[in-house]
């Protein structure tokens, strides 16, 4: 993959082959018919949401700075756009249909020359997209509605899609990046939100107890 022949071409291939569009899928999970479920779920999707609103975020700001400029890169970026825009209707779809309300989007942050350059975008996303992945693998034998455990691992699936395709765009090692041995890691709630604090500025109730509690 260190060639820039090969790179593009698994780029127009993830692309065009639909590897990255599948997010689009749960679109219409929101619409399903009313679930019970405790207010555990709730709290976890709510959770979910504030990692989604981030990653469209960063996405729409990666879009706009102008410095991903290769044409099978820049696909890339507006397919992951699209896709956590996909998540972010989803799961905020889901907590409405669990009787509960939808978090507020929180106000982001980001290091110093995060947008700067290409290769800090996508070595950015990718930690951003591995913080995430490893959070909905930790909380998924706290659901208890079968459902919301069987979207949340259709969106977990994506998001491993993610990790690997922002890690190889990078440059990033296979091993350690792209690939952390046979069992993919997970994340405790505390770890979880000690991963994404770096890039909230403010955080509405997430209906989880701080970091450390």
């Amino acid at each position: 993959m260190s060639s820039e022949f090969t790179r593009r071409s698994f780029l127009r291939s993830a692309v065009v082959g639909g590897v990255v569009a599948g997010d689009g899928a749960l679109l219409g999970f929101g619409a399903q018919q009313a679930l019970a479920a405790g207010n555990g779920d709730v709290d976890i999707l709510n959770f979910a949401l504030v990692k989604e609103y981030l990653e469209l975020d960063f996405y729409q700001r990666a879009s706009a700075s102008g410095k991903v400029t290769d044409p099978a890169e820049q696909n890339l970026l507006q397919a992951l756009l699209a896709g956590e825009q996909a998540h972010v209707q989803a799961v905020s779809g889901a907590v409405t249909q669990l009787g509960g309300q939808a978090g507020a989007k929180p106000n982001f942050r980001y290091p110093a020359n995060t947008f700067g350059s290409r290769g800090s975008i996508w070595t950015t996303a990718h930690a951003i997209e591995e913080a995430g992945l490893r959070a909905y693998l930790g909380q998924a034998g706290n659901l208890q509605t079968p459902a919301i455990l069987q979207a949340a691992a259709s969106i977990f699936g994506i998001e491993c899609r993610h990790s690997a395709l922002t890690a190889l765009v990078a440059g990033l090692q296979v091993e350690g990046a792209v690939y952390n041995g046979s069992m993919e890691a997970s994340s405790t709630k505390a770890d979880a939100l000690a991963a994404l604090a770096p890039f909230l500025a403010t955080m509405p109730n997430t209906g989880f107890a701080p970091a450390g509690s």
